[in-house]
């Protein structure tokens, strides 16, 4: 698993792997993700050096709470990618 706010990287390799796609209710992470995994290199580094916290205002727990399929924006991902 990675986490998008682990990632340390150079200005230009957002640019290389694009932008979140705003339009998805959640899991622009995942989908940015597989666009850097396939743009560069990474390394990994064994150290604690970020802690994740999420509290019930997210938007991702929002969506949820209103409806938004998960399995629904996680098989749009995959089917996107799909074909690449």
């Amino acid at each position: 698993m990675i986490h998008h706010l682990t990632i340390m990287m150079k200005w230009n390799f957002f640019y290389t792997a694009g932008p979140f796609d705003c339009s998805l209710p959640f899991a622009g992470d995942i989908d940015w993700l597989i666009r850097a995994v396939r743009a560069g290199t990474f390394g990994y580094i064994p150290e604690v050096l970020y802690h994740y916290r999420t509290h019930p205002g997210t938007r991702r727990t929002v969506d949820l709470q209103h409806g938004v399929n998960k399995d629904e924006v996680h098989q749009m991902i995959a089917r996107r990618y799909a074909k690449i």
